[in-house]
């Protein structure tokens, strides 16, 4: 009987959201004179934004050689903290060298 009235529920839930959500949409007209609709067809022609999207190109393609162009700069930095002298445990004489002393 739950599964029944659970059912139901669902049933008037899912009708009543989809009955409002068709009449919340109003219907718009436009009104258009024979000249605003051939500009717009000129406007909106394939060949037209096709050229549209050719000149964004060829500016991309004048600014990337201009970047080409100009100096660049590059850098590094390191830092090296050798205050205190480096020290091995293993002897010199470990390696078959002769110990270098840095103090006489």
């Amino acid at each position: 009987m739950k599964k029944q009235l659970f059912l139901l529920a669902a049933c008037l839930i899912l009708y009543a959201n989809t009955g409002m959500a068709q009449q919340a949409q109003p219907q718009t007209t436009y009104k258009f004179s024979l000249t605003d609709c051939i500009n717009y067809a000129y406007e909106h022609q394939d060949s037209v934004k096709n050229a549209q999207l050719d000149l964004k190109n060829a500016d991309y393609k004048v600014k990337e050689l201009i970047g080409q162009g100009l100096p660049q700069i590059n850098g590094s930095a390191s830092f090296q903290d050798y205050l205190q002298i480096p020290v091995t445990l293993i002897p010199g004489e470990f390696f078959l060298t002769n110990p270098v002393l840095l103090f006489p």
